[in-house]
């Protein structure tokens, strides 16, 4: 039994190796990525470090051949069946036996082995430790996350870049596997080529951005989201749009009766953009008030702020939009959160109808990705962006396109409004 380490630059050089040094038969026992400047590697580029065996006994005097043991490995089997290896895993294995950990150890092939002496006892042990690792492997795959892909460097890189971005490692892996299945050879060590693929990977995955369209009817819009999130600052300025440029008619209903100030403050941008305030504080009262605007184009129902887990008060703003008609609920979301907060949110939504996601104080956002991924999790078409604390203005179309720019440096293809 012959198992050897190979360092290669790239994955493809080291099975090459793998083959001109040991042959077809040879069996991929381990394989991971070795970064630049560190104790195992001084060089200035990245190497892939192979681990392969072969078992000399395998090939018998008539000709014929033993199968051999071939490992996988989940996710990072994707990586081997774009580079013709039979297994490819980042993650640790757990101590085999300690001939496995010998560099280029080689078991002479004894007539002891061919008649089930002693050599025929090492062989068979030999053969416990292939299966030691087969099942080790077969364990890292069913973790599912402690199973990493092996990358080249351009994929390598665009995944840091994307997590330093703030985009979640459950996504950056699923864009990395399937920037492995689309691109091959040359393509995937060309950043240009990798960062285009990722890109228009992402543009397909996020819902293009859905803004308050105004018709012949009627339309009830209500905010939900936690307190602090900035739902009365995105209410004022929603409808200063409208008011402003187009001259519907707005009504705008405050239901906060939680928040010290909150009246005075929606009072204060009504006046600001000159459009109607009313206040409601129960069912009854805000049907009674969408009723009396039976002429108003757009109302839009300003609620208390609701954690995730206030479940009371989740089911009161239900009754209350309920009560109201609305039609359409828009999540607001403060982008400075992190992505688990977002996602709590977005969960705690779900009694509503249609939503749509609403991202405040984006401009004073460092890492966007957070946004991104709770975008593509929820499936959510997101609405509007705030950009600032002016009223009128500092407010945009929620085209995330602008987001994935921002983190990939590129801009993928738009989707429409």
């Amino acid at each position: 039994m012959k198992i050897r380490k190979y360092i290669a630059r790239n994955m493809p050089e080291a099975l090459q190796q793998v083959r001109d040094d040991l042959g077809e038969q040879a069996v991929i026992l381990n394989t991971r990525q070795i970064r630049r400047n560190n104790r195992f590697n001084t060089s200035e580029e990245a190497r892939v470090e192979v681990m392969a065996a072969l078992d000399d006994s395998a090939v018998r005097d008539e000709g014929t051949t033993v199968p051999s043991v071939r490992p996988s490995a989940g996710t990072s089997r994707i990586a081997a069946q774009r580079y013709g290896a039979h297994t490819a895993v980042n993650e640790p294995m757990e101590p085999p036996p300690p001939i496995a950990d010998e560099v280029a150890t080689e078991v002479p092939a004894k007539e002891e082995e061919r008649t089930g002496g002693k050599g025929g006892e090492d062989l068979e042990q030999v053969m416990r430790q292939l299966r030691h690792v087969q099942e080790t492997l077969a364990r890292v795959e069913r973790r599912g996350n402690a199973a990493t892909l092996v990358m080249t460097d351009a994929l390598s890189r665009m995944g840091e870049r994307l997590r330093n971005m703030g985009v979640v490692p459950s996504l950056v892996e699923d864009m990395s596997a399937g920037a492995l299945r689309a691109l091959s050879g040359d393509a995937l060590e060309d950043r240009e080529q990798v960062g285009d693929w990722i890109a228009r990977y992402v543009a397909e995955k996020i819902p293009a951005y859905q803004h308050i369209r105004i018709g012949k009817r009627r339309k009830v819009i209500g905010f939900f989201g936690a307190s602090g999130a900035g739902k009365t600052t995105a209410v004022a300025k929603i409808a200063a749009g409208f008011a402003l440029k187009r001259k519907e008619k707005i009504v705008v209903v405050t239901a906060d009766d939680r928040r010290v100030g909150g009246l005075d403050q929606a009072k204060a941008f009504a006046h600001i953009i000159g459009v109607e305030l009313e206040t409601a504080y129960s069912e009854e009262d805000v049907a009674t008030v969408v009723d009396r605007h039976q002429q108003a184009q757009l109302i839009l129902i300003d609620v208390p702020g609701c954690g995730p887990n206030d479940g009371a008060e989740r089911e009161r703003q239900h009754r209350l939009f309920a009560a109201a008609g609305v039609q359409e609920v828009h999540v607001v979301i403060d982008a400075l959160n992190g992505y688990e907060h977002a996602l709590d949110i977005v969960e705690a939504s779900h009694v509503f109808g249609t939503r749509r996601l609403l991202f405040t104080k984006v401009d004073e956002v460092a890492r966007p990705g957070a946004m991104l991924s709770t975008v593509i999790q929820s499936g959510l078409p997101p609405s509007y962006m705030t950009v600032g604390g002016q009223v009128p203005g500092d407010i945009e179309a929620g085209d995330m396109n602008k987001i994935v720019a921002q983190i990939l440096g590129r801009v993928p293809e738009r989707q429409g409004a």
